[in-house]
């Protein structure tokens, strides 16, 4: 159900949507939702994980064979030779909103299980544009218009999702260009220097404090610091970090804010930060950025466009996720 267009950078692909990967899914989207659950179905973004998924994912694997196929393809291509997927040109452009978030939900529902990333309302399906927030509450990527750096997502909770994915509904007119950059590529340039190689390991086995997201926190509370320990590279994830929630978790504990981090972090920052091997592009309306959040971080630039939207749903490949469990 994809056609390859080229090799867009490092371990980064660009596909287009083959026709008929939609079949079924404009008409019979909000019946089979519905019939799990309910009325929410008329109101997507309010779908949550409150309902036993595995039923549902059943039904939308019987239901939709060209999803399925999509999300078979899908998976393949990111376990194998991508960490990131540029999919151009989905066909939902013509459907209204909710039509596009119930069918994005059913292909991440086909690749495993969508997760919430409002930890009070349990929402799943996460609109990324400008937004007012109370006063006091930091806002996170998703909720302004300033550069977002190289990052994993959900790198602040226990067990980062699998996979990310984000919808152009709008792109922005100017600027919100979108940065990809491979983790393999990052750990092995790494290893090939000598204080590289002390870096990586010692990134693999120093834990250290990445702060939640006031938006993302039970208590949703600025002065209430919740974090989550973690080193920065290990078997799973292979990669993990956000330079702004490993500041704020450093400063929320000083105690770990050691010469011996700083030097680490400083090496690791260098070699991200190398823009030979950053893979740029600019989104389409309609079109599709998987990454396999594990593996590949993910970035854009500054944009003053407010009207700039996306959609975003992520994906975990474990049936019973929790970001409320403890590290070990």
């Amino acid at each position: 159900m994809l056609a390859f267009v080229k090799d867009a950078g490092y371990r980064i692909g660009e596909f287009e949507f083959k026709a008929g990967w939609l079949t079924d899914a404009e008409k019979s989207t909000l019946d089979v939702l519905a019939s799990h659950y309910g009325d929410v179905a008329r109101t997507p973004e309010k779908l949550s994980d409150e309902i036993d998924l595995s039923h549902l994912r059943a039904d939308v694997l019987r239901t939709f064979p060209g999803i399925a196929s999509a999300s078979e393809t899908i998976k393949d291509l990111l376990e194998t030779r991508y960490s990131a997927l540029i999919l151009k040109r989905s066909g939902l452009a013509g459907l209204d909103l909710d039509q596009q978030r119930r069918i994005l939900f059913l292909l991440c529902l086909a690749l495993g299980w969508p997760t919430p990333t409002d930890r009070v309302n349990r929402q799943i399906i996460w609109d990324i544009k400008k937004r007012e927030l109370p006063a006091g509450q930091v806002s996170t990527f998703s909720e302004n218009a300033y550069e977002a750096k190289l990052h994993t997502d959900t790198q602040y909770f226990p067990n980062p999702e699998r996979y990310t994915l984000l919808y152009v509904v709008r792109p922005a007119d100017d600027g919100g260009v979108s940065l990809i950059r491979d983790g393999h590529h990052i750990v092995d340039s790494l290893k090939n220097g000598s204080q590289g190689d002390w870096a990586f390991q010692h990134l693999s086995r120093t834990k250290l404090p990445f702060r939640i997201p006031t938006s993302y926190t039970k208590e949703r509370r600025q002065d209430v610091a919740e974090a989550t320990f973690a080193p920065i590279f290990a078997d799973k994830p292979l990669i993990r970090y956000r330079k702004d929630t490993l500041e704020a978790g450093l400063k929320a504990h000083p105690e770990y804010d050691t010469a011996e981090n700083r030097l680490a972090l400083y090496i690791l920052e260098n070699v991200i930060g190398n823009q030979e091997f950053t893979t740029t592009c600019r989104l389409d309306a309609d079109d599709i950025l998987l990454t396999n959040n594990h593996e590949g971080l993910h970035g854009r630039t500054e944009f003053n466009d407010h009207a700039r939207h996306l959609i975003r749903i992520r994906i975990s490949d474990q049936r019973h996720a929790s970001q409320d469990a403890t590290l070990s």
